[in-house]
């Protein structure tokens, strides 16, 4: 008898023969039989390893039933030739939509294990026989051939049992496991593992270019296919950027290390209860053998930590990694991911669905549900039973690895019902209870997928506290900065350094508005001179968001140190010339492309060494090491964040006792710079109340340990061309810091 490794591949409903159903059969039954042998006597059977599902016996019996009970809805099978009606009750439905703080109350009398196995083989030798004495026609489809597709879900829903039952005897204690015997299988379980090369490889982002992304197939495809697979969305997909590899046990261990498990501003709400109620220090697969130092649980066996594998997470810990990581990091979306494969999937015409034709053969050869050849580039199919590094395998064409295979990759896309959707008689509810906004969709296939959950195809979701095979890759959208461009430099120079002739040439117009940023700066200084004690000579100030550096010129005067920090490049270079040479020549538009030179200049008093400018970002100041400081200027910066409040959450960190902060904003809060839901105020809450962003302001700061000054009225005038202008108010408003706390160091400047 020759052996087989691992996992055949799916069938082709468009030619395959009863002999390869049943082939496919017989190869998904025994790799079931096979892992469920793994464990080392029957009352491990009986065990929970997760408090969330059923022990183990229901998952060996559930695959079985299924078979059953729905070959009696299809009309295969009837009432009257049902093999065990008790199993086919109690084994029929599982607990996997559980919330993370739920727990089994199981009071089912599980029937002896060697029950259960003897069940299996009556069930087994059943499906045979349908197998043989139903007539197929060809090509099996989703509405058209009710025993045939039956046959086929009941075959396809194990493999996906193969899979999650592997995640429950993972969590299992490991000396309730062993390596299962495959001395007398055809399909061998594979027990060898990845070794690891050490510590991660570099990760770098990979741009992925705009264009049209589908989602979903027709049901004239000739792979088997759940209901949430069928159906058309495709989307226009704006260039992004994405990791080359998944991210690692290495990268994982620095979030780690920066006590990432015990910040509560990493964390939604959803995820910092379920960290308090589990107590969770770690990823769920990690072996903690002293506060530092970790090894991995694999299937079957505990091994020295293999840093270059992916770190296995939920999305929750996820979500949190991206946040510690900094703003704009996210995971991918769905429509994204299908993207970075870089397979084309054109959808049939009507004609070719109408006329029982396929979609081009060239999906099926880049499909990996259906082509051997891709076991080069990717670890899935079963054949091993691990993990593997991130750079074990050759990059895609766009330079990405492990799209496929290894461990899936969360998305932030929750899981919907594609355009065209409908369900199956037979199973009514396989997809339907997960849209619900709580269940994120996963992607592209782990070590252990087989079968069409290896296909490109595939769609699978979770919620968000769930373990599977499943890691993360990070995704940004690194959206084009229009404070990179020549116009909107020329623009903030005239800002902050034309003159009160240069900005407002009419005697009728609001010449109070000019000079915005000097008076800003006066602001500052005219709270700060009061702490210049014996224990603080150095007076140090931070401007961020100082765009084109006047006020931090302006601050200068009074204070001994300033650090302008802006996320303009070009803004940053212009602080840079002007503080070298004094002067700076830029051009006004006085009419379409008619321009005018113009000269920014610094007084001279100004001593321009005190002044540190850097580019930088305003939600990632502490990890910069910028020390504390005496006053802190955010002039109309926080209506052009993404996540105000994170910003804000810094500056206790920032300020000195007794220290200042101050902003200025005009509240234009726009979706274009943040989410609506990150505005601070300009919308109406639950109540229908109007929330103002000074209240929330003044509330956020109060948290925070800082008293509420004074708030002022300070216009300012933005020059487009000689006679266009954008006149507006911001509103300014200063805080105080309360901490007292530790005076020694917080004077420290380093």
């Amino acid at each position: 008898m020759s052996k087989i490794t691992g996992s055949l591949l799916s069938v082709n409903l468009k030619n395959c023969s009863k002999d390869d159903i049943i082939e496919y059969f017989e190869n998904g039954w025994q790799l079931y039989e096979t892992l469920m042998s793994c464990l080392k006597s029957d009352e491990d059977y009986y065990r929970f390893p997760n408090p969330l599902r059923r022990p183990l016996i229901f998952y060996l019996g559930h695959t079985a039933t299924f078979f059953v009970n729905k070959f009696v809805i299809a009309g295969v099978l009837s009432e009257e030739d049902r093999i065990n009606p008790k199993f086919e009750e109690i084994f029929a439905v599982g607990v996997d939509e559980m919330s993370w703080d739920d727990m089994v109350d199981d009071h089912f009398d599980w029937p002896p294990i060697s029950e259960v196995w003897e069940y299996r083989k009556a069930v087994h030798d059943m499906i045979i026989e349908k197998i043989n004495t139903t007539e197929f026609k060809y090509p099996i489809r989703f509405e058209e051939n009710p025993t045939q597709w039956v046959i086929l879900m009941g075959i396809e829903h194990e493999r996906i049992h193969l899979e999650t039952s592997s995640v429950l005897i993972r969590e299992l204690p490991i000396e309730y496991v062993e390596k299962p015997d495959n001395k007398d299988n055809k399909y061998l379980y594979p027990t060898e593992i990845f070794g690891s090369e050490g510590k991660s490889p570099g990760n770098e982002f990979i741009t992925v270019p705009a264009g049209p992304a589908t989602i979903g197939k027709m049901f004239s495809h000739p792979l088997y296919s759940w209901d949430c697979e069928y159906g058309n969305d495709t989307k226009f997909v704006e260039e992004f950027q994405a990791t080359k590899y998944l991210i690692t046990n290495w990268e994982w261990l620095e979030f780690i290390n920066a006590k990432g498990y015990e910040n509560e501003e990493y964390w939604d709400e959803e995820g910092w209860n379920w960290i308090k109620h589990f107590k969770i220090t770690h990823p769920h697969f990690w072996v903690p053998i002293d506060a530092s130092k970790y090894q991995l649980r694999t299937m079957f066996e505990i091994i020295d930590m293999p840093w270059d594998w992916p770190v296995e997470v939920n999305t929750l810990e996820a979500n949190a990694f991206l946040k510690w990581k900094g703003d704009g990091y996210r995971l991918i979306t769905e429509h994204e991911w299908h993207r970075m494969t870089g397979i084309e999937r054109p959808l049939p015409t009507k004609e070719e669905n109408e006329s029982n034709m396929n979609i081009p053969e060239k999906t099926l050869e880049e499909d990996p549900a259906t082509n051997a050849e891709l076991t080069k580039f990717y670890n899935y199919n079963l054949l091993y039973t691990s993990s593997n590094p991130v750079n074990k395998y050759p990059p895609n064409a766009l330079g990405f690895h492990d799209v496929f295979g290894n461990v899936w990759e969360w998305s932030e896309s929750k899981f919907n019902a594609l355009p065209g959707f409908k369900t199956h008689n037979a199973y009514l509810d396989f997809s339907t209870p997960c849209f619900d906004g709580k269940h994120n969709v996963i992607l592209g296939g782990s070590w252990i997928s087989t079968g069409t959950e290896a296909s490109v195809y595939a769609r699978y979701a979770f919620r968000r506290h769930f373990f599977q095979h499943c890691g993360f890759r990070i995704a940004r959208t690194d959206k084009k900065n229009i404070y990179e461009s020549k116009k909107s430099l020329n623009e903030y120079l005239t800002f902050h350094y034309g003159t009160k002739s240069e900005l407002m040439p009419y005697e009728f117009g609001p010449s109070s508005a000019v000079d915005f940023a000097v008076r800003c700066a006066e602001l500052a200084l005219k709270h700060v001179e009061s702490l210049r004690t014996e224990n603080n000579s150095t007076i140090r100030a931070l401007d961020i968001g100082c765009a084109v550096g006047r006020s931090s010129f302006e601050l200068a005067r009074g204070c001994d140190e300033v650090i302008g920090i802006d996320y303009s490049n070009s803004f940053v270079n212009a602080c840079k010339e002007l503080q070298d040479n004094n002067t700076l020549i830029y051009q006004q538009v006085l009419e379409g492309d008619v321009t005018v030179n113009r000269e920014a200049s610094i007084d001279k008093s100004i001593d321009t060494s005190r002044i540190t400018f850097q580019q930088g970002d305003a939600h990632d100041l502490l990890n910069s090491n910028l020390g504390k400081f005496d006053v802190i200027l955010g002039a109309n910066l926080i209506d052009r964040l993404h996540t105000p409040r994170n910003f804000l959450k810094q500056l206790s960190s920032l300020v000195k006792p007794n220290g200042f902060v101050v902003l200025t904003s005009p509240y234009t809060w726009l979706e274009d710079y943040t989410p609506k839901e990150n505005w601070l105020g300009g919308y109406y809450n639950e109540n229908n109340e109007p929330v103002r962003t000074l209240d929330t302001l003044k509330s956020i700061f109060s948290e925070n340990n800082f008293t509420f000054i004074e708030d002022v009225n300070l216009p300012f005038l933005i020059a487009e061309h000689c006679r266009k202008f954008q006149w507006s108010v911001a509103n300014g408003s200063v805080y105080q810091f309360n901490n007292n706390n530790n005076n020694n160091n917080n004077n420290n400047n380093n």
